[in-house]
């Protein structure tokens, strides 16, 4: 749903408040720090005005500030403080909308049978939603809290992890994909150049069970048997770390040990396509960006599309 914001003279107001139902919209009466004699002295200063309408208007402002009680907030509206006004109805915003959410929450749960029961997470500035037991929100002290993403997660290379926190911190904090788009690419062509550190590039995978069980190989699978062939002792829970390499055998032939490889040596197109994109690729098809996109330079993009 969409926030909309309106104003509306106190007569305005009226009209609007006999049309609509009052739990569709929330009312805000600015009014102003000043004392109707300040009010008078203010508009005394702007133009010349004659008695007769200086009256007028003295007496249109008592009715109108009469007519405050009638709204659901009040907020006292200070000459040149612009940003205090600001705050105070993002304040106010934040409380309705707190408020709809509990008492949304309240019904689902009259409604589910047995114990199972909907909770009430918190308010967030901003998220993105890759599932629904993937995503990623940020809230107004600027806490990101993440669930089901790969960069929680021990299985992926520093480099996917680092590279998708920037990524994020990019949309949430500054809501701009273009200033994501561009992160990724960097990352892409620095690790074309090689200029990357090895250690970012290490893969940890925990062995769960022997390694003479597995019915299926795997890079850590491949590199824990080559230990033991070492003479070195491997046992379950044991973490293994890797690096995948050029070359034309499979994948798993292709893991190496961090202290065996060189810089030079390492499957740039394996960390591209298997470490950075699919990680990052799913946040960002989620704001409407597809792989071809992050390869190419567009148009400048932020999140405003997606919240107005």
């Amino acid at each position: 749903g969409k926030i909309v914001i309106r104003e509306f003279d106190v007569q305005g107001f009226e009209q609007a408040r006999e049309r609509l139902p009052k739990e569709t919209f929330v009312s805000i009466f600015l009014k102003p720090a000043e004392s109707v004699a300040q009010l008078v002295e203010r508009i005394k200063e702007r133009a010349p005005i004659s008695d007769e309408d200086l009256q007028e208007r003295i007496i249109s402002m008592e009715n109108e500030l009469k007519k405050s009680e009638i709204y659901d907030y009040i907020i006292i509206s200070e000459e040149g403080k612009i940003e205090k006004l600001i705050t105070d109805t993002e304040k106010i915003i934040k409380e309705e909308l707190i408020k709809e959410a509990k008492e949304f929450v309240e019904y689902i749960n009259s409604k589910l049978p047995g114990t199972m029961e909907l909770e009430f997470e918190g308010y967030f500035k901003r998220g993105i939603f890759v599932t629904k037991k993937r995503y990623a929100l940020i809230d107004e002290n600027g806490r990101v809290t993440v669930k089901g993403l790969e960069f929680v997660r021990r299985d992926w290379s520093n480099i996917a992890k680092i590279t998708q926190r920037k990524v994020l911190e990019a949309l949430l904090v500054e809501g701009s994909i273009e200033k994501a788009k561009k992160i990724i690419q960097d990352v892409i062509k620095d690790l074309r150049e090689k200029r990357i550190k090895k250690e970012d590039l290490i893969i940890y995978t925990q062995l769960t069970k022997d390694p003479k069980e597995y019915k299926t190989t795997a890079p850590h699978v491949e590199i824990a048997k080559k230990l033991m062939r070492e003479g070195k002792r491997i046992k379950i829970g044991d973490i293994i770390g890797y690096i995948i390499v050029k070359g034309t055998k499979s994948i798993s032939e292709r893991a190496k040990l961090p202290e065996e490889v060189d810089i030079e040596d390492v499957d740039v197109n394996y960390y591209i396509d298997n470490q950075i994109l699919p990680p990052v690729l799913r946040i960002m098809e989620a704001v409407g960006v597809s792989k071809n996109e992050l390869k190419k330079e567009g148009a400048q993009l932020t999140l405003d599309k997606f919240f107005n």
